[in-house]
């Protein structure tokens, strides 16, 4: 084996995600297809676990339809599409973040003066 090879229970562990994740990220065609040891086992390597790290990064933010999409493109060299599915994410997350900020100060603003009537 060679000693840029990653084990899969340590890819794991390293991102406190499941082997089982790690398999399904692969069948969705998330990350590159791992070669196979004779005995069937999965040989990653430092690019595959570049990938993983990325998926567990971006999924939480972007979600994982944005994240398919980006690494799907990312692996065919379409790196100039996938930053701007990046970029637009980001344009749609930046509206939702201040709705989100509007939405808090308005019910701040609404149990402020819930708590005046409460104290008058």
């Amino acid at each position: 084996m060679m000693k840029n090879n990653v084990r899969p229970v340590d890819i794991a562990r390293r991102l406190q995600i499941s082997t089982s994740s790690l398999r399904n990220y692969e069948k969705r065609g998330l990350v590159p297809p791992a070669e196979r040891l004779p005995t069937g086992y999965r040989v990653y390597t430092e690019e595959h676990v570049a990938y993983f790290e990325c998926i567990v990064a971006m999924s939480t933010g972007f979600g994982m339809d944005i994240t398919t999409s980006v690494l799907k493109k990312i692996q065919i060299g379409d790196l100039d599409s996938a930053l701007w599915d990046v970029n637009n994410a980001q344009v749609v997350n930046s509206g939702d973040r201040k709705k989100i900020k509007e939405a808090f100060e308005y019910l701040d603003k609404l149990l402020g003066e819930h708590q005046l009537k409460k104290n008058c």
